[in-house]
Parts: C-alpha cells; sequence; structure tokens
C-alpha cells in the first residue's frame, strides 16, 4: 500500500483518497476488536514484513487497551506516517488523510470512530 501511494497520481484525490482508505482498512483488520485492540499500540516494521503465521494467537485479556505501564492507548492523529507512535495512530493518520482529500467521508470515519472508543473504552471495559 505504501508502495502504491507513492506511484499514485496526486491529482487523482478519489484514487489518492481510496488508497488511503484501503491502507486504514489493512492497518485495522483485526485489531481493533477487544482482545485485539492492543495490537495497534505496536509500531510495526513495514520494510521487513513476518513470515505467515509467525505473529500466533495472542490475547490482552479483557478491559480497555493499555500500554505496558498500564496507561490506556489514545491513538492521537499524527502529522504524518513518519511522526506516527504506533499502527493506531497511523490507522487515524490514513484515515485523517482519506477525509482530507474527500471530505465526504467525514461521517463515516467519525462513526467508526466512534463505534471504536465505544468498543473498547465504554464503562463495559
Amino acid at each position: 500500500m505504501l508502495q502504491a501511494l507513492e506511484c499514485v497520481n496526486r491529482d487523482d484525490e478519489v484514487a489518492t483518497s481510496d488508497l488511503f482508505s484501503d491502507l486504514a482498512n489493512y492497518l485495522s483488520t483485526g485489531r481493533t476488536v477487544p482482545r485485539r485492540v492492543w495490537a495497534l499500540g505496536v509500531l510495526s516494521d513495514l520494510s521487513d514484513l513476518p513470515d505467515y503465521g509467525s505473529e500466533g494467537r495472542l490475547s490482552s485479556g479483557s478491559g480497555a487497551p493499555v500500554d505496558a505501564g498500564g496507561k490506556p492507548l489514545i491513538f492521537n492523529v499524527p502529522e504524518s506516517w513518519d511522526t506516527a507512535e504506533n499502527d493506531g495512530e497511523r490507522w487515524r493518520w490514513a484515515i485523517s488523510e482519506s477525509v482530507r482529500l474527500r471530505p465526504e467521508k467525514e461521517t463515516v470515519a467519525l462513526e467508526q470512530w466512534a463505534r471504536f472508543l465505544v468498543q473498547n473504552y465504554s464503562v463495559g471495559t
């Protein structure tokens, strides 16, 4: 996806926005549900992809996602991909870029974020 973003015609805002949306989906797949959301707190090295199946079936247990120190994982929108502190921030940045290019996507992006917050940070966790 990062290579595709390097090659896309940036004047084609629809295609570029869709690539950012796809990137966000890839980053979040399987990582925005309880027991796996902790994985967004990792900053993956995407230059050296792991072998298939090397991740295993890890779980963080139950409750809101926290870092190693027990503080809640907060996924802010960073200024750029390179300044993101974890994959959760990369996810938020990719969504933000998609919306910047196609503002009509904002409502869907806000709903996705709200659902994520309720699912992982509500009183039930």
